[in-house]
C-alpha cells in the first residue's frame, strides 16, 4: 500500500520545487528590470551618475535566471 502513495508524494514534492523555481525566476527577472533601467537612464541624463554595480547586478541576475 505504501508503494502507491510514494509516487504521489514524490510528485507533490517535485511540483512544489517547480513552483518555487518559477517564483524565484520571476523574482530575478523582475529585479533585473531595475538595474537595466538605471543604466539606460544614466546614459541619457547627465546629472545621474553612471553606476558600475548595475552592470554587474544585471549580468548576475541574467545568468542566474537563464
Amino acid at each position: 500500500m505504501t508503494s502507491h502513495s510514494a509516487p504521489g508524494m514524490l510528485r507533490r514534492v517535485t511540483d512544489l520545487y517547480a513552483a518555487l523555481l518559477r517564483v524565484l525566476l520571476a523574482l530575478c527577472l523582475g529585479i533585473l528590470v531595475l538595474p537595466v533601467t538605471m543604466q539606460v537612464v544614466s546614459r541619457f541624463v547627465p546629472f545621474i551618475p553612471h553606476y558600475i554595480w548595475t552592470e554587474e547586478m544585471a549580468r548576475f541576475l541574467l545568468v542566474s535566471s537563464g
